[in-house]
């Protein structure tokens, strides 16, 4: 299944090849949510490591979950809290 976002935005400085997200917010009618975190830039960029935290919203479940994205691009590694 796919989901759709309407609007993403994104605030990210680069900085010693780390791309830090300070507010990364997507909103959508499936989903929406605010992240932050990093993004630990590899030459090959799906080898990139992931750190990202954040809220998800899900009206159709009417709950919000805490979760963290790890691991890497090319296999991103979800988490719920």
């Amino acid at each position: 299944n796919d989901v759709n976002f309407d609007k993403i935005e994104a605030d990210m400085t680069l900085q010693n090849r780390t791309l830090k997200i300070t507010g990364l917010d997507v909103t959508g009618k499936q989903l929406s949510g605010s992240f932050t975190g990093n993004i630990f830039l590899d030459r090959n960029i799906m080898q990139s490591r992931l750190g990202i935290k954040g809220d998800l919203k899900i009206p159709a479940l009417d709950r919000k979950v805490s979760t963290t994205l790890n691991g890497t691009v090319s296999k991103p590694i979800p988490g719920f809290m």
